[in-house]
C-alpha cells in the first residue's frame, strides 16, 4: 500500500487538515483544485468528503460545489498604478472624444429629420 493510499476508515492527518479548512478556504474563493493542491490531497478526496463537509457546516453539498467571488479580491492588474497621462494629451483625448460624440449626435439628428418627413403610410395612402 502507497504512503498517499489511506487504509480504509483511517483518515490521513492532511486529510483532517483539509476537511477542517475546506469551509474557510472556500468562502475565501479558492476552488476544489486549489484546496486540494494546499492540502497536498487528491482532488477526488475532497469530493468524497464533501457532503460530510456540507453537513458540518450546515449547508448543502451543491452549495460547495459553486464557486465563491470573494467581494474584496483584487487581481494584480487592479492593484497597479494607472499608467501617468500628460495635462495635454488628456485635453486632446477629451477634444477627440467630443467630436466623436458631436458626429453621432449629428447624424442620428439627421437621420430623424429624414424619418420624421415619410408619409405617415408609405403604401400610398393604402393601408399594409
Amino acid at each position: 500500500m502507497s504512503e498517499k493510499t489511506p487504509r480504509r476508515g483511517v483518515k490521513q492527518e492532511r486529510t483532517l487538515r483539509m476537511i477542517s479548512g475546506f469551509f474557510t478556504d472556500h468562502m475565501a474563493g479558492l476552488t476544489i483544485p486549489e484546496i486540494a493542491a494546499k492540502y497536498n490531497v487528491n482532488v477526488s478526496t475532497i469530493y468524497y468528503y464533501l457532503q460530510e463537509i456540507a453537513d458540518s457546516h450546515g449547508v448543502t453539498r451543491d452549495s460547495l460545489l459553486e464557486v465563491v467571488h470573494s467581494p474584496h479580491y483584487m487581481s494584480e492588474s487592479i492593484n497597479k498604478p494607472a499608467p501617468h497621462i500628460h495635462e495635454e494629451e488628456f485635453a486632446t483625448r477629451v477634444d477627440e472624444v467630443q467630436n466623436t460624440l458631436d458626429a453621432i449626435k449629428g447624424a442620428v439628428k439627421e437621420s430623424a429629420d429624414e424619418i420624421a418627413k415619410w408619409p405617415e403610410n408609405i403604401g400610398g395612402g393604402k393601408e399594409l
